[in-house]
């Protein structure tokens, strides 16, 4: 594979390997791995997000003053309404978007939108990895994906895309009825199925 291939496969491993250990950590070595990403992603945000910058402001909420996770009390939450307007968390340049979902709108009449770059999606497909080995599926498994990959479902995606990072076969089987889906499990010998409760 070529180094030009290798850079934009979409895949490509996340850095959030390199915490793997903390599966066996000590609640103290957790809890500084954790305060420190929390920082940083305060701090992400204030220099990415001109909306988290305009909240922070509004509440009058001094930034330097967040040290430690569960000073995440001193936030503003954010509601369904503040993200139909998904212009407003974009905190990328709208050409590294590769991929949007859509949520399903059970709290609402609209759904929201929700925009990935190919960090979001290497993060997306390590942590279905990460949940898939913890199950005890390997890459010599067959796994049946039994949840939708269109309709700009995400988790259908997210499970193929932690599939394929473990190496395992992967079946799309998708959102259909229970009769085809089990035709699908006599058909490829599929050693695993992964789906949604409401399926």
């Amino acid at each position: 594979m070529s180094e030009a291939i290798k850079k934009t496969f979409l895949i490509s491993d996340f850095s959030a390997k390199q915490y793997a250990y903390l599966q066996y950590a000590s609640d103290n070595e957790i809890k500084k791995i954790q305060t420190q990403l929390f920082l940083q992603h305060i701090n992400y945000t204030l220099s990415k997000s001109e909306f988290y910058c305009n909240l922070y402001s509004e509440k009058g909420i001094d930034i330097n003053k967040i040290r430690k996770i569960s000073d995440i009390n001193f936030l503003p939450l954010t509601n369904k309404d503040d993200l139909l307007i998904p212009e407003k968390f974009l905190c990328a340049d709208k050409k590294e978007i590769v991929d949007i979902c859509l949520t399903s709108a059970t709290s609402g009449t609209k759904p929201s939108i929700i925009s990935l770059t190919e960090q979001d999606l290497s993060r997306l497909a390590y942590n279905e990895e990460a949940a898939l080995d913890m199950t005890g599926i390997n890459k010599g498994d067959t796994i049946l994906v039994c949840a939708a990959l269109d309709k700009c479902f995400m988790a259908g995606i997210a499970y193929f895309l932690g599939a394929v990072k473990l190496k395992a076969s992967v079946v799309r089987g998708g959102s259909s009825s229970a009769s085809q889906l089990w035709e699908l499990v006599k058909i490829t010998n599929a050693t695993a199925i992964v789906g949604v409760p409401s399926l």
